[in-house]
């Protein structure tokens, strides 16, 4: 059986066009994730472990510190506040509610109760600590939690 040379060249030319195409994608990954991997070297230790911890399977867009306040854009996603001491002091969803974990383990049982006794928790759009002030924004209102007096307070409600 002859071999057909123009079926030979147009599979070799294909296979080159193939194998130019997986470098440029391993190229490109290759950068991406040395740009995230530089951002997640800047991270304090307690913030990376943070982001780590409750947003795992998410990108970091960037990582900035400025003065007082650290700030990590996560990519498509929320916008997290720290202190000097890596402490959170703001989670903003940018609009879309944030995952119900970080209310569960970041903010005083009595202001959880409260919140989940609301059916609220699916609902959080920002969270920010001023101790001993927590203040919780849902879509509708904004409610904050004395931690010392106990004391509840709506801000804002809308009708």
């Amino acid at each position: 059986m002859p071999i057909n040379k123009m079926s030979i060249t147009k599979r070799s030319s294909k296979l080159s066009r193939l194998a130019i195409a997986l470098c440029l994608s391993a190229i490109s990954i290759s950068i991406v994730s040395c740009s995230d991997t530089e951002t997640w070297d800047a991270m304090p230790e307690r913030v990376a472990g943070f982001v780590s911890t409750y947003f795992p399977a998410l990108k970091v867009d960037t990582y900035s510190s400025h003065g007082n306040t650290q700030t990590v854009q996560i990519h498509n996603g929320p916008t997290l506040y720290f202190d000097s001491q890596s402490d959170w002091i703001k989670l903003d969803g940018n609009g879309v509610p944030l995952p119900s974990i970080l209310a569960t383990d970041l903010l005083p049982s009595p202001f959880l109760n409260y919140l989940q006794g609301l059916g609220a928790m699916d609902d959080i759009i920002i969270m920010q600590r001023t101790y001993p002030v927590f203040t919780v924004t849902l879509s509708t209102s904004t409610i904050t939690f004395d931690d010392q007096s106990g004391e509840i307070k709506y801000v804002i409600a809308d009708s």
